[in-house]
């Protein structure tokens, strides 16, 4: 339905070869779709509140404001991934920046699925569950490195008052001290952030993944 929500899809592969035996199949699938809500009509447009989508209404939209949710956004952001908390993450993370999280792992786990035994159970059955897993490792590493509540508050700090300029497309481009930077976008109806870029850059460093999906990661 065009509810203008996402819908997981689930692939399942399974075929015998001439002999009768079960083969072992790799599916490469979306995994899932979004349908936006049909479109009001203009003139319930017209009479909505100018607060009401900031992605929509570049024009109208209260930089001072939008800033200020920026900032809590990146302070909640990494506070999320200092303590290991995934949900929060994942709800203040773009769509797209997650979705090339799991096509990551899905890669990964399908050479662990290939190698037959020396694949673990243990470890992840599917890129949701690696996704939660390195998520909860890395936080508790993080956690590990700043003993103290006000360490913490301190880094988080930083990282909420780094730069940030608006751009004309609705976004916002926020600078990090390393030179690198992230964008905020407003999507379902809340501020987010968007690293695709960077994490693409990342990726493409990792001697797991072949020739063939470096470029398709590029292309993303």
């Amino acid at each position: 339905p065009d509810d203008g929500r996402m819908h997981r899809i689930d692939v399942r592969v399974k075929a015998r070869d001439s002999s009768g035996k079960e083969r072992k199949l790799e599916a490469l699938a979306r995994r899932s779709y979004y349908l936006p809500k049909i479109q009001e009509s203009a003139k319930h447009k017209e009479a909505a509140p100018e607060n009401q989508n900031l992605f929509q209404t570049p024009i109208r939209v209260n930089r001072a404001e939008a800033e200020k949710a920026i900032r809590q956004v990146i302070y909640d952001l990494n506070y999320a991934a200092m303590t290991g908390d995934v949900e929060t993450f994942k709800k203040l993370t773009a769509k797209r920046t997650l979705d090339l999280y799991y096509l990551t792992f899905d890669m990964i786990l399908s050479k662990y699925r290939a190698s037959g035994e020396n694949y673990e159970r243990s470890l992840a059955d599917n890129s949701d569950e690696l996704f939660n897993l390195i998520f909860t490792m890395v936080g508790v590493s993080f956690s590990s490195r700043l003993s103290y509540d006000d360490d913490k508050k301190k880094e988080l700090r930083m990282k909420a008052n780094a730069p940030i300029a608006f751009n004309e497309n609705s976004t916002a481009r926020i600078e990090w001290p390393d030179g690198s930077y992230s964008l905020a976008i407003f999507e379902n109806g809340q501020w987010k952030t968007d690293d695709t870029e960077t994490l693409k850059r990342e990726i493409l460093k990792s001697e797991i993944l072949s020739p063939e999906e470096k470029e398709y990661i590029k292309k993303y």
